[in-house]
C-alpha cells in the first residue's frame, strides 16, 4: 500500500505514523487458489484488530486533520485490499430457490442476507471512487446509513441485521435443523445432502456476518477519523462480540451437522421420459403365450400347463398355429399356468424397437390380462385344439430370452476412476445404457485445498462403448455381467469409505450370483488438496445369503409398471437388502415389462462437493415396480469446522 505523496524529510513523522497501515498488509491469508468462509472470518478479524489498535494511538489526532496526509484515503485503500479477499471465495453460492420455497426459516434468513448484500455492493462501489475531495460527505452519509436506521421503527441498519442473524441462529432450538425439518419430504430437490445444506448455510451466513462486521468497523473507524466521536469502545466491543458469536455459532452448526444425513439423491422428474430420465432392461422375464405342443420334443399334449416349470427352449411351431404369428422365445420358458381355452389378444406393434409382445389378452371366461383399451394393431383370435382325446392348451409362461439379440440385460463390470494425476475426484454419478449395457458414468473435478472443488474443471467422463457380441475383446464375467433368471440379483448398498478418504473410483463386481457395488477411495491432504495416490483403498459390503448377517429380499412381485404410478417415488428404507429383477404384473401388464426401471438422472451436488461414499438403492410407491438409482454421500467436514473453531480461539 503506497502513500498519496512521496516521503520527504519534513514528512518523516507522518510516514512513521502511517507505518501501522503498511504493516497491516504484511498479514496475508493462506496462499490458496480459493478461501473458505472460515479463512475470510479469521483474516478479517486479524486485519481489523491490527488497524483498530493503531487508530487509538494519540498521534492520530495529529494525523487525521492533516490535509496533506488524508488518512481516510489510506483507510479506503486498506479496506479495498481487505474486501478483495472475498473474491477468492469464488462465485457466491446463492441459496437455491427450492430451499426458500419450502423452508420458512431459510427464507427469513435469506432476507437478512440479501439486505446485507445490498449494503455491501454499495460499499464496494464507493471504495472504487477516486474523487477523494468529495469523500467526506459521501462517506459520512454512507456510514450513517450503515450504522443507524433509515426509518424510525424499521430495523434496516447493519447492526440490527447483524444482531438478528445471531439471535435466529442461537435463540431457536436449532435454526439449521428447523430448515432440514421443513424440507424433510423434499430434500431430494435441493441437490445437496442435509449436512451439506447445513454447512453451506453456515458458510453463507459466516460470509454475510463478516461483510456486516467489515462495514461496521469501517464506519466506526472513519467517523473516528472525521472527528465525529471516539468510537474506540464500539470497535473493541464489536471485535470481541464478533469472535464470540462465531464461536457460539460453530457449536450450533456442529450439533446440527452431527445429526444430519450426508445422502444426496434425485427426486422423480415431473415427467418420466425413457432414454432421458430412465431406462429399462428388456425381455429378461416376459409374459409369453405358447401352446403345450411346442414345449416338448414329442409335440404331445398330455400334460397340463402347470407341469412346465422349466423348459430349456421352444421346440417348434406346430402346424404354423399362433406361434407363427409371434416372435419365438430365444431362451428358457418357465412358470407356466392356464387361464382359459379361448382368447382374444391385442399384439403390440411389430416395430423393431418394440419390446412388448402383447398389449392385453382377454379370455372367454372374462379374465383380462393387461389394461384393455382400443387396440392400435388388430385383435387376434387364438383358440386351442383337440388331438384325439387330448386338449392342446395355450399356456401363459415366462420367457427368459437370454439368447435374443434384442434383449437388454448387460451390466458393465469395468472399473471407472477419476484422473488422480490431475487431482480429480468423483463429484457425480449416473447410470447410462449404451449398446444394451448399463454403465456407471462418473463426473470428475479438481480437488482444491480445504475440500473445495474447482467447478470449472467438472466433466462427465465419456463411457467406452462395449460390444458384448465381440468375444475377442469382451469376456462375460470379466468385462460384463449378463443377467438371467438364475443371476438377476442386485445388492442394494451404501458403501461409505473410512475417514479422510474421498471417492475416486467405482464399479460393479460379481459377489456370487449378485451384482455388487465396490467403491475406491484415496486419502487426501486437507490443507493442500493433494491426493495420496499410492494409498488407494477399495470398500464393499460382502454380505451374502450365508453370511452372519444375510440380506433381505425386497419383494417386487406382481407390480405395475414403474412410470404408471400417480405419486412420486420414495426411497426404500430397508438396509442390507437386494432385489431380483423380475416381470411386471400379469394382471396389470401381461408381464411384459422388466422391473424395476433404472433411473438415469445425473446425481451430483450444487455446489460440487467431494464424496465419502456411493450407494445403489430402490425407490418406488406401493403397487408399482419403482426404480433402481445411484445416490451419493458427501464428505463430512465436521472435524474441520472444529479446527476452524480452534483457530478462532487462538486469536483471542
Amino acid at each position: 500500500m503506497s502513500l498519496p505523496h512521496p516521503p520527504t524529510p519534513w514528512r518523516a513523522i507522518p510516514l512513521l505514523l502511517c507505518l501501522p497501515f503498511i504493516l497491516c498488509t504484511l498479514y496475508t491469508p493462506p496462499k490458496y487458489p480459493r478461501l473458505t468462509s472460515s479463512d475470510i472470518a479469521q483474516f478479517a478479524v486479524e486485519e481489523i484488530r491490527l488497524i483498530s489498535r493503531n487508530i487509538t494511538d494519540p498521534s492520530w489526532l495529529f494525523m487525521k486533520n492533516d490535509s496533506l496526509h488524508r488518512q481516510d484515503v489510506n483507510l479506503v485503500h486498506f479496506y479495498t485490499d481487505l474486501t478483495q479477499q472475498f473474491t477468492r471465495l469464488g462465485v457466491p453460492q446463492e441459496l437455491p430457490q427450492y430451499v426458500r420455497d419450502f423452508s420458512y426459516s431459510a427464507r427469513i434468513m435469506s432476507m437478512f442476507d440479501m439486505t446485507v448484500e445490498v449494503y455491501f455492493e454499495e460499499f464496494l462501489h464507493k471504495l472504487k471512487r477516486t474523487d477523494s475531495r468529495l469523500w467526506r460527505n459521501v462517506w459520512l452519509e454512507y456510514c450513517h446509513s450503515v450504522l443507524y436506521d433509515k426509518n424510525s421503527g424499521t430495523l434496516t441498519s447493519v447492526p440490527h441485521i447483524f444482531d438478528n442473524i445471531n439471535d435466529v441462529l442461537l435463540q431457536n432450538n436449532n435454526f439449521y435443523l428447523d430448515v432440514i425439518k421443513e424440507l424433510e419430504n423434499s430434500i431430494c430437490g435441493t441437490e445437496m445432502s442435509p449436512q451439506q445444506l447445513i454447512y453451506n448455510l453456515y458458510s453463507s451466513l459466516q460470509v454475510t456476518q463478516v461483510k456486516a462486521y467489515v462495514m461496521m468497523q469501517f464506519a466506526w473507524t472513519l467517523l473516528h477519523l472525521y472527528g465525529k466521536g471516539n468510537f474506540t469502545t464500539e470497535t473493541e466491543t464489536l471485535q470481541v462480540q464478533f469472535k464470540q458469536r462465531l464461536l457460539n455459532q460453530v457449536d450450533t452448526v456442529k450439533s446440527a451437522m452431527a445429526k444430519a444425513d450426508t445422502v444426496v439423491y434425485r427426486c422423480d422428474p415431473r415427467i418420466h421420459v425413457e432414454g432421458q430420465t430412465y431406462t429399462q432392461l428388456t425381455q429378461l422375464l416376459q409374459g409369453f403365450l405358447i401352446n403345450e405342443v411346442d414345449m416338448n420334443q414329442k409335440q404331445s399334449c398330455t400334460d397340463s400347463c402347470g407341469a412346465y416349470k422349466l423348459v430349456n427352449r421352444q421346440y417348434g411351431c406346430f402346424d404354423n398355429q399362433y406361434c407363427a404369428r409371434q416372435k419365438r422365445c430365444d431362451g428358457t420358458i418357465q412358470n407356466c399356468r392356464f387361464y382359459d381355452a379361448d382368447m382374444t389378444l391385442c399384439p403390440s406393434s411389430g416395430n423393431a424397437s418394440a419390446t412388448r409382445r402383447y398389449e392385453w389378452i382377454e379370455y372367454e371366461n372374462g379374465v383380462t390380462l393387461g389394461k384393455k383399451s382400443h387396440c392400435r394393431t388388430f385383435q387376434d383370435k387364438v383358440d386351442p385344439w383337440w388331438r384325439f382325446w387330448y386338449h392342446c392348451s395355450y399356456c401363459m409362461c415366462l420367457c427368459d430370452a437370454r439368447y435374443s439379440s434384442s434383449s437388454h440385460r448387460y451390466w458393465s463390470l469395468r472399473p471407472v476412476q477419476s484422473d488422480l494425476n490431475r487431482t480429480r475426484v468423483i463429484v457425480g454419478i449416473r447410470f447410462i445404457k449404451l449398446n444394451k449395457v448399463i454403465h456407471i458414468q462418473i463426473r470428475q473435478a479438481t480437488l482444491l485445498p480445504k475440500l473445495l472443488i474447482n467447478s470449472t474443471s467438472a466433466e462427465w467422463v465419456p463411457v467406452a462403448r462395449m460390444d458384448v457380441m465381440d468375444t475377442k475383446r469382451t469376456v462375460e464375467g470379466l468385462d460384463y455381467h449378463k443377467m438371467t433368471y438364475e443371476k438377476r440379483a442386485l445388492d442394494l448398498d451404501d458403501v461409505i469409505l473410512p475417514a479422510k478418504y474421498l471417492v475416486t473410483g467405482v464399479q460393479f463386481r460379481m459377489l456370487g450370483s449378485h451384482l455388487n457395488l465396490e467403491v475406491q477411495g484415496t486419502p487426501f491432504n486437507y490443507e493442500t488438496g493433494l491426493l495420496e495416490k499410492g494409498h488407494k483403498h477399495k470398500q464393499s459390503i460382502d454380505n451374502t445369503d450365508v453370511s452372519e448377517n444375510p440380506r433381505t429380499l425386497l419383494d417386487l412381485e406382481n407390480l405395475d409398471v414403474s412410470t404408471a404410478s400417480p405419486s412420486p417415488s420414495t426411497p426404500n428404507p430397508i438396509r442390507n437388502s437386494f432385489i431380483l429383477f423380475t416381470h411386471s404384473s400379469l394382471e396389470d401388464d401381461v408381464a411384459q415389462t422388466t422391473l424395476p426401471f433404472i433411473d438415469i438422472q445425473p446425481v451430483s451436488t450444487t455446489p460440487l462437493s467431494p464424496l465419502s461414499g456411493v450407494g445403489v438403492y430402490h425407490k418406488g410407491t406401493p403397487g408399482y415396480g419403482g426404480f433402481v438409482a445411484p445416490r451419493l454421500f458427501t464428505f463430512d467436514p465436521t472435524q474441520y469446522v472444529v479446527e476452524s473453531e480452534v483457530r478462532l480461539e487462538q486469536q483471542k
